[in-house]
């Protein structure tokens, strides 16, 4: 059974920065003191984590960005990464966010796909940092 919860202690972020480090070995890692993590586990085994960073917008509401997130390899499939974004969409919603966005790699189809799944949709970004060759970058109205 996937379970998924927010990391509450040292030891859960030490298991989200030791996942990160495993599935993005050459690619972007964020410090784990920041943000919000969320921690999946099957059979008290840890196979991933999520990441949600709630941005203060000049839009007068806040913003909810799915900062990174990820799934072992021997876990894919199995609807963690599904879990795992509901999770954080509802604390995005409990912070006031009307709306989720991220992006992934433009050959990333996998999780391009599971975006797509749950709701979410491409758009361009009008402004830096967004808009990052070869980004393909999604959003959701909570």
């Amino acid at each position: 059974m996937i379970e998924v919860r927010k990391a509450r202690s040292q030891n859960d972020l030490a298991e989200c920065h030791a996942m990160q480090m495993e599935i993005f070995r050459d690619g972007e890692h964020r410090d784990t003191a920041e943000d919000h993590w969320w921690l999946a586990t099957v059979n008290d085994e840890p196979p991933g984590f999520g990441c949600l960073r709630v941005m203060d917008t000049t839009a007068l509401v806040p913003l909810g960005y799915h900062a990174l997130s990820g799934v072992l390899a021997r876990f894919r499939g199995q609807g963690i990464q599904r879990k795992l974004l509901k999770a954080r969409e509802a604390y995005a919603r409990k912070a006031g966010c009307l709306q989720c966005c991220t992006y992934t790699a433009w050959r990333n189809w996998p999780s391009a796909n599971s975006l797509i799944r749950e709701g979410y949709t491409l758009y361009t970004p009008a402004t830096k940092p967004w808009g990052l060759e070869y980004s393909l970058y999604f959003r959701k109205t909570l």
